[in-house]
């Protein structure tokens, strides 16, 4: 696989940027240790945090849908 190819697989899509945030080595990226972000740099909301808000609204266990 060429360069090129294998940064064309690794690139995020249009609009989000990834940032690498290695604790341990910058020479070898692992893709779970990068987080979204928009490319102005906004972060993209968690998804098991937005699903997580969801379901607690759903079974009214957040502080503003308790019975």
């Amino acid at each position: 696989m060429t360069d090129g190819a294998a940064a064309r697989l690794m690139s995020p899509p249009r609009g989000w940027s990834l940032q690498a945030t290695a604790r341990r080595s910058r020479s070898i990226p692992c893709p779970t240790i990068f987080r979204c972000c928009f490319a102005d740099g906004g972060l993209v909301p968690h998804l098991k945090k937005r699903f997580a808000k969801e379901r607690n609204k759903e079974q009214g266990q957040c502080a503003e849908h308790r019975p």
